[in-house]
């Protein structure tokens, strides 16, 4: 069996991707609020082939109610990516999704301050 891997880094992928999110550039930062909750953010399965599970990349029990609040989540399909996420060892997507829930909160709350109200800055 062939792995299917990144056409520009080589990383493997999930489904019928041919670029890794790192290098995937179809979706810019200032569309991701109109993204669609039954598609998972990172594999673009819909949730008629897989589970989805939100997920809130802002780690921390008391960041959970903010991230609701705010709407800062994103859809990942079971097990495949929110598995992938919470247990890839550079968490290096984990730290991709903070810094564009910073900027879709900056974006959305210009009045309000990502550090005030979640003590953390990911840019």
């Amino acid at each position: 069996m062939e792995i299917d891997r990144c056409s520009r880094c080589g990383e493997i992928l999930i489904g019928d991707q041919v670029e890794c999110f790192m290098c995937y550039s179809d979706i810019p930062e200032d569309d991701f609020p109109k993204m669609s909750s039954n598609t998972c953010f990172r594999c673009k399965r819909t949730n008629l082939e897989v589970t989805m599970s939100k997920h809130e990349p802002l780690m921390g029990n008391k960041y959970k109610r903010l991230s609701e609040q705010y709407g800062l989540s994103v859809p990942l399909c079971l097990p495949d990516c929110h598995c992938y996420v919470q247990t890839e060892p550079t968490q290096e997507y984990n730290r991709y999704l903070q810094q564009l829930m910073q900027r879709k909160f900056e974006r959305e709350n210009p009045k309000l301050s990502f550090l005030k109200v979640f003590g953390r800055n990911y840019l």
